[in-house]
């Protein structure tokens, strides 16, 4: 839960406070990447979350 919350805190400090790294040309895009990588992120949540959930239950 910690590493979920940590995760969301840092693509809101990148993209919406405008603290991610520059890379030249890719900085015209930045707001479709940092869009692709919010959702990436909940994802990777939710992906993680059910996997533990599984482990759990596989185990009781």
């Amino acid at each position: 839960m910690i590493a979920a919350v940590w995760l969301l805190h840092n693509e809101i400090i990148d993209y919406v406070f405008g603290m991610m790294p520059v890379y030249g040309s890719l900085s015209e895009y930045s707001n479709e990447i940092g869009y692709f990588t919010f959702w990436l992120s909940i994802v990777v949540i939710i992906f993680v979350y059910r996997q533990q959930f599984r482990q759990q239950t596989q185990f009781n």
